[in-house]
């Protein structure tokens, strides 16, 4: 069954108040512009303005270089020369940075390459066999591997001196040297990545063979997302994944069952029922049942599971099951007609096949027929069974009740860590600060105990209390008794804390007047909060605004379309909808009313601005109010709707629309922001593309982590071993944080620099800002777009 990570926030926040924006928008002052004497001067001003405002910064520099050279006294020009300079120099380095890590992969996979036919040559196993993870279908859950552990990280580094180097390694490292590299066409065709790649690919197909799933999935995956155009490595790696997933999900702590607790089998044709009349597209019922059989029957061909489901170590009766379903698919593919009623009717007959064979708990029937049916229809398509509907529930609406701290395991200790208190919550108030450890909750030891069961344990009913045993980094131990109450995520943030940390301070710039806000996700307080922030803006007298959406997976459809009217005048479009009948099921346009319309606006993206995130850089670009820096985005463009099963005990989260934003393109109006399969166009391009490596990713979030986390009441700052610590997402390198050293610009966040001065020269130039053509991909409810091959 296929798991989305979930954020584990365990917070308390007091509802934020509506503001309204009465002030008006600050416009650019004309005696803020530089100023020239002659035509000539102010042509050439203009030209190295439009360079600098198109993202061509070495350009810009020799323009206004020699201008400066005749007028180097005029007001305002040295700065932008500085601006300039700086960004340039910025780009060198980086430019060096990339350089010197692309290298560094490159020679460890040459490296690994010869251990690993040393290993070939020796005849040892490919890969070690290791217990699957009981925890392996959640990340959240996984223990923090960035969490220094001594005596581990010891025993890592002299298991590692005696263990040659699989093609997995080396492979790994092709595929870092990619994301190195300026030109990946170019990077494919290197004799020594294509040696490596084709021995890889062999060594994947013979760990499939042994049925080493998750060795093989990685290679596969590896060599898929090396050659994304290759058919053969999505097959293997979509097939050894389903494999590894099976192994992973169903093990002896009996996790499994409890995700798959009140799941009945009546869901079933209520489910097809429901995708047959709300998908977005018409569905083939012959192709995804066959592959719901498909499912079920890889489940039983997964040997390793017989510890937890005993049946399955009995090859007569995984034999008998497997021909039958065999059958089944047999009298699929020979009908000529085949809807949801005739799924729903070859679901009964597995049903029947597994009582009468390996017996599984019906339960486990209906999630991977289920899986199998809806996997080929898109990435997002998914049931929310009972255990998880609570939880998604919070997370949708922003609120629930806590005490207000975001939790993750220690991996050191094993006890469940604080990462940070949030604001004007139970735990703030009574001095939780990050790092702190909880060693217990309401006495019961967090040793054993995972996320997702603190979450459980620390959450409850408003008005309840909770005692945690909190262990300092010092050493001290306090209990603490907190009454739990209705809470809410803030999802608007800052250049940095102010007030002793509960407040955030908006302005980038504070001598240009340049305003910067941060939306991490899109919920029903997120306006609110915004319209705060821009009224603080206001107040301020700001002049530019940078809004950064860079990794904001999106949220709710109304906080995209409600952000969105705060840029836009009344009655412009915003986003529309289409579902199966190919013509317009939504079109939603701005409400108007008081707004930061008047001011420059660039907007951060990057690959990770997904859904909600889309529609309003999306909007925004298309009518001309943003300019787009960063680079492209996710392409999540569709409408998702949960549909209540079983009188809401599981919901059926659907596809049923796709989002289409306004597009500057008379013959193409409309852009379809969802990236079809085989696709090269898809999301918001930026107009100024400023991509960065993952490294560098690594460390904007480092940075941003630096800023967001807040440190205890009364405490004067963070602990420094808190404070470095890496994300829990990030993957732990230390060979390649050695290089960290290379980096000139340690605390500089390459696409954050490059708004800024693009928006210093806006305010100095008052020129427009450069807009990159917006190219239109086919309408994929009209044409399908062919895949690449």
């Amino acid at each position: 069954m296929s798991t989305h990570p979930r954020l584990r926030w365990i917070v308390l926040m007091a509802a934020a108040s509506a503001a309204v924006l009465t002030s008006p928008v600050r416009a650019i002052d004309p005696k803020d512009e530089v100023q020239f004497s002659s035509a000539d001067q102010r042509e050439r001003w203009q030209k190295g303005s439009d360079q600098v405002l198109s993202g061509d910064f070495q350009s810009g520099a020799k323009t206004l270089e020699r201008l400066h050279q005749e007028v180097p006294n005029a007001e305002g020009l040295r700065d932008v020369l500085h601006w300039v300079d700086e960004i340039n120099d910025l780009e060198q380095s980086r430019d060096r940075l990339r350089t010197k890590i692309f290298n560094y992969h490159k020679d460890k996979a040459i490296k690994y390459e010869r251990e690993a036919r040393e290993r070939d040559a020796t005849g040892a196993p490919l890969a070690k066999e290791e217990p699957a993870e009981d925890e392996g279908k959640k990340d959240i859950d996984k223990p923090d591997p960035n969490i220094k552990n001594e005596k581990s990280d010891k025993n890592a580094k002299v298991e590692s001196k005696d263990k040659l180097a699989t093609w997995k390694e080396s492979m790994g490292e092709v595929y870092n040297s990619l994301q190195n590299s300026t030109d990946e066409k170019g990077f494919r065709e290197l004799d020594w990545v294509k040696r490596i790649s084709a021995d890889a690919a062999r060594a994947g197909a013979k760990l499939r063979d042994q049925r080493n799933w998750r060795e093989s999935y990685v290679l596969f995956e590896l060599l898929r997302l090396t050659y994304p155009d290759d058919e053969t490595y999505k097959r293997e790696s979509r097939d050894c994944r389903q494999h590894a997933h099976f192994e992973a999900f169903y093990t002896p702590k009996n996790e499994w069952k409890r995700e798959l607790k009140d799941i009945d089998a009546s869901v079933v044709r209520e489910i097809l029922a429901r995708a047959s009349q709300d998908y977005v597209r018409e569905l083939d019922f012959k192709k995804l049942t066959i592959s719901g059989l498909e499912n079920v029957q890889l489940l039983a061909k997964t040997g390793k599971l017989s510890k937890v489901l005993p049946s399955l170590g009995d090859k007569d009766l995984v034999g008998n099951f497997n021909d039958r379903i065999e059958q089944q698919i047999g009298k699929v593919r020979s009908r000529k007609r085949f809807d949801y009623k005739e799924s729903a009717a070859t679901f009964e007959q597995v049903r029947r096949i597994n009582r009468e064979t390996i017996n599984l708990p019906d339960a486990i029937m209906v999630d991977e027929y289920i899986s199998g049916v809806l996997e080929p229809l898109d990435d997002f398509t998914s049931v929310i069974w009972p255990s998880d509907v609570a939880e998604f529930t919070k997370h949708t609406r922003g609120e629930f009740v806590g005490i207000g701290i975001q939790i993750q395991k220690d991996l050191a200790t094993n006890f469940i860590r604080v990462e940070s208190p949030l604001e004007d919550t139970p735990a703030y108030d009574a001095g939780v600060a990050p790092g702190d450890l909880i060693t217990k909750v309401d006495g019961k030891s967090t040793t054993d105990v995972s996320v997702t069961d603190a979450v459980e344990l620390i959450t409850g009913e408003p008005g309840s209390k909770v005692t945690l045993t909190l262990r300092e980094p010092n050493g001290n131990e306090r209990d603490l008794t907190l009454t739990r109450r209705k809470v809410q995520i803030r999802t608007i943030f800052g250049v940095s804390r102010t007030n002793g940390g509960t407040d955030w301070d908006f302005m980038l710039d504070r001598d240009r007047k340049i305003g910067y806000v941060r939306i991490n996700s899109f919920m029903e307080q997120t306006v609110e909060q915004l319209k705060l922030a821009l009224e603080k803006l206001q107040r301020e007298g700001c002049k530019g605004l940078v809004l950064d959406l860079r990794f904001n997976p999106g949220g709710l459809l109304k906080a995209a379309t409600d952000v969105s009217s705060l840029f836009l005048d009344e009655e412009e479009p915003i986003v529309m909808t289409k579902g199966r009948n190919g013509k317009p099921d939504q079109d939603i346009t701005s409400k108007g009313g008081p707004g930061f319309r008047n001011i420059p606006l660039i907007i951060l993206v990057n690959e990770s601005s997904a859904s909600a995130s889309e529609i309003v850089s999306g909007a925004l670009s298309g009518r001309g109010k943003a300019c787009i820096i960063g680079s492209r985005t996710f392409g999540k463009g569709l409408v998702q709707n949960l549909i209540p099963i079983e009188d809401g005990a599981a919901y059926l989260k659907l596809t049923t629309q796709y989002y289409y934003v306004p597009n500057a393109d008379k013959e193409m109006p409309w852009r379809c922001l969802h990236r079809e399969e085989g696709a090269k166009i898809w999301g918001v391009d930026p107009d100024i593309m400023v991509k960065v490596t993952p490294f560098e990713a690594r460390k904007i979030i480092k940075l941003r982590r630096k800023s967001d986390v807040l440190r205890g009441k009364g405490r004067a700052e963070v602990a420094k071993d808190t404070a470095d610590r890496k994300p829990t997402t990030q993957p732990d390198d230390e060979d390649e944080d050695s290089l960290a050293h290379a980096d000139e610009h340690p605390d500089t966040d390459p696409q954050l620099m490059t708004a800024l001065s693009i928006m210093r020269m806006k305010l100095l130039s008052n020129q427009p800002f450069a807009s990159a053509p917006k190219v239109a991909i086919r309408d994929p409810l009209i044409e399908e777009v062919p895949a690449e091959r």
